[in-house]
């Protein structure tokens, strides 16, 4: 059997090390026992476990589990071939077997131009309707992807590949202190975490996009605590807007350099349909994810505007924490979740599936017919596995599970490739593995509407001299106790999305005129003629036809990658 490895250096290079019969390839940051490691350290830290001889699986999942920050590598013996990923699949890896090969690479495009595969219907009408493939899969048969917190093993010997998970994000074993020391417990960790943040960037240039969000205004605010003067911050949209207005004040009051990328819809345009664009697209995307365009003008901008040097560092929030964002969006079973947590109704495995389904694939409108509904069912299923639900905190369990597992990790951390793209570093502190490992531990009284997360940065972080950020207006409601959205709101606002004539609202507005008509044109006529052999993704398009129906931005968008990964 041939083996290939081929690991694409162009934007964010590899490492490789030789030592002896054992091949080492590593991209990313680690740190172990809170020190930052060289690739030799991560050498010496893995040839223990890692023996021609035998495969110590338990020792493996300690050594990954105890292993942070955001990395993925490669190694080779002459036995054995082992891959894995970081808990949050912040660098992809993709793997294939065929006939009398197999292949590794970060670079799903190449192994598509390698192997020539299938397209994979079921999959493509996932992609359409979520923005991104769960599980392993990839948009064609035969590439495979490593998953957050998993790794591979490929025995030469034997011929055999497995996988195997080290980490899932599980709520469980629930502190037990007050919360008051809870809230000491968070803000140590807190520390530590930018303190590592802080150490493995010295000499570097730290750039944060800022929003009118929470997340974005906890980083700043910690690094100012920790004493980093030099932090560029930025923003982008609307001149005038409450985003940017917000992000401003927050920068100012901190001290912090700030700067405005005005997006227009004549500069979008241009941009979304430059030839630098469409590689970043087939870069960003890896046939696997939608790519992440909200930042890419902004960071070109101020790129070839000198603004942002080449040393950067870019520390963005918009990840998302794991602190229970989900928690105010009514979809808990289509219904607001009580403060008091008394409003337990059974709940069922079959409603979970029902309900992932309405409120992830919801890009385009598909029709609850049993074709589509058996496959994306069929999908979300083999995605958790089997999974006891019999309760809200099970059921909520559940659904922050696929959360992490699926969005965050395939689709919103997906985000970074934009600044690796600009062959800029990046780190993403608020998805720090001691941080992960801090709220799957509290319990759902905390982590609704982000309850304890707020409550830390109100009370514990935005004091003495960062009390100032408590006067600023923030997205993020830091003073009520109760959700700052309507459940049902927030359904009007996701419908309104979904009208062409009221699309106005948010990143959806940016290419409201002229991406939309062009896309709409193209779905509505003999565009769809390509599509006719993919029975699934056929079925929606032309449901969407026969009902008026116009999807969001980024079901749009969905349907141009998919034309692009086909080329059609």
């Amino acid at each position: 059997m041939k083996i290939e490895m081929f690991f694409h250096n162009r934007y964010y290079p590899w490492t490789e090390v030789k030592a002896g019969n054992i091949t080492y390839w590593l991209k990313g940051t680690f740190f172990y026992e809170n020190e930052l490691l060289q690739s030799a350290d991560v050498f010496r830290l893995f040839s223990s476990v890692l023996r021609d001889s035998r495969f110590d699986h338990d020792a493996l999942k300690s050594l990954l589990l105890a292993l942070n920050g955001n990395f993925t590598f490669v190694i080779e013996t002459s036995q054995y071939i082992f891959c894995t990923v970081d808990r949050v699949r912040s660098i992809p890896l993709f793997y294939a077997v065929s006939r009398d090969e197999v292949l590794f690479s970060d670079d799903a495009n190449h192994l598509r131009d390698r192997l020539n595969p299938s397209f994979n219907e079921e999959n493509g009408a996932e992609f359409l309707v979520t923005g991104y493939v769960t599980g392993s899969d990839t948009l064609f048969d035969g590439i495979s992807q490593l998953q957050a917190g998993e790794y591979l093993v490929y025995d030469k010997t034997e011929g055999s590949l497995a996988t195997h998970f080290y980490h899932h994000f599980w709520h469980e074993n629930y502190f037990s202190e007050p919360e008051e020391d809870l809230l000491n417990r968070l803000d140590k960790t807190f520390v530590r975490v930018f303190q590592r943040l802080v150490e493995s960037t010295k000499g570097c240039q730290i750039v944060v996009p800022l929003s009118g969000g929470l997340d974005s205004r906890v980083i700043v605010a910690m690094l100012k605590r920790l004493g980093v003067k030099d932090v560029i911050c930025f923003t982008y949209g609307k001149k005038g807007s409450r985003e940017t207005e917000i992000s401003r004040q927050v920068a100012e009051a901190l001290g912090y350099k700030w700067y405005f990328v005005e997006y227009t819809k004549e500069k979008l345009y241009g941009s979304y349909h430059s030839d630098y664009m469409q590689r970043y697209r087939e870069y960003g995307g890896n046939l696997v994810s939608l790519p992440h365009i909200q930042d890419f003008l902004a960071v070109k901008e101020l790129m070839d505007g000198g603004k942002i040097p080449e040393n950067a560092v870019f520390v963005p929030g918009h990840q998302g924490m794991v602190a229970g964002s989900l928690m105010h969006s009514g979809i808990i079973a289509g219904s607001p979740v009580y403060d008091d947590c008394s409003q337990l109704n059974k709940y069922t495995f079959e409603e979970f599936k029902g309900n992932i389904a309405k409120y992830y694939y919801n890009l385009w409108h598909w029709p609850n017919l049993t074709r589509i509904s058996s496959v994306l069912y069929e999908k979300i299923q083999t995605s958790v596995g089997i999974i006891t639900i019999n309760s809200l905190e099970e059921y909520t369990n559940a659904l922050e599970f696929f959360e992490f597992k699926e969005r965050k990790s395939k689709f919103i951390v997906n985000s970074l490739r934009v600044y690796e793209f600009f062959t800029c570093r990046w780190r993403v502190p608020l998805l720090d593995a001691e941080l992960i490992d801090f709220f799957s531990n509290i319990g759902l009284e905390q982590r609704i509407r982000q309850r304890l997360y707020i409550r830390y940065a109100r009370d514990k972080l935005f004091v003495d001299s960062l009390t100032p950020l408590l006067t600023i207006d923030c997205t993020t409601d830091l003073n009520s106790k109760k959700s700052q959205t309507n459940p049902f709101i927030l359904r009007s606002i996701s419908n309104a999305l979904l009208s062409y004539s009221k699309l106005d609202l948010g990143w959806a507005s940016i290419y409201e005129r002229p991406l939309l008509q062009r896309m709409n044109t193209h779905i509505r006529g003999t565009d769809l003629k390509p599509f006719i052999r993919y029975p699934s993704i056929e079925l929606i398009l032309t449901n969407c036809n026969r009902s008026h129906f116009v999807p969001s931005c980024n079901g749009c968008l969905t349907l141009e990658f998919l034309k692009r990964c086909m080329r059609m």
